[in-house]
């Protein structure tokens, strides 16, 4: 279940701290240091979400994005799974794309992957799913906490096209 990321501060902060470092987890953070992450008092610039398990009200990821209000689109994307919940992770991360589109009416999503990431591949199939496209590559685009520098693919994908082409995919 999604709920705002303001409720749950102080253990996501914990869990935020619990990363870094992780070889694991290091295409998360894009970038060869950490921070403390920000959890914003407002959504005028940026929607932070965590994924819940209900039955022990356990943080099992998080979702934020950034808005440009101007232009009506969501851009820098960060999803992250803190643990092998994949089931009740991956639905919420669908429901916050559908209420993206759905609830929230943007008109664009623009996000990046780091050429290498295991969430690469369930981006590709995404995009293909929902008739996004990949925009390009940026080659050696990024240096991460291992030092090596790794391409970055650019992906979009228009509210029309999304909902054009839901119909009949379930949300997981």
């Amino acid at each position: 279940m999604l709920y705002p990321a303001k409720l749950y501060e102080e253990e996501l902060t914990e869990k935020f701290y619990n990363i870094w470092f992780s070889d694991k987890n290091k295409y998360w953070n894009n970038d060869t240091w950490y921070q403390t992450i920000e959890i914003n008092d407002d959504t005028w610039e940026t929607h932070q979400f965590v994924s819940v398990r209900e039955k022990d009200d356990e943080i099992v990821g998080y979702i934020r994005y950034d808005i440009d209000r101007q232009t009506n689109i969501v851009s820098d994307i960060g999803i992250i799974n803190f643990g092998d919940t994949k089931a009740v992770f991956s639905k919420d991360v669908m429901q916050a794309i559908d209420d993206i589109f759905c609830k929230f009416n943007f008109r664009k999503i623009e996000f990046s992957v780091v050429v290498g990431n295991p969430a690469e591949k369930i981006y590709d199939k995404f995009i293909a799913q929902y008739k996004g496209r990949v925009v390009g590559t940026w080659r050696d685009h990024t240096k991460l906490i291992d030092g090596e520098t790794y391409d970055v693919k650019m992906y979009e994908l228009f509210r029309e096209m999304y909902i054009d082409n839901k119909k009949g995919i379930k949300l997981i």
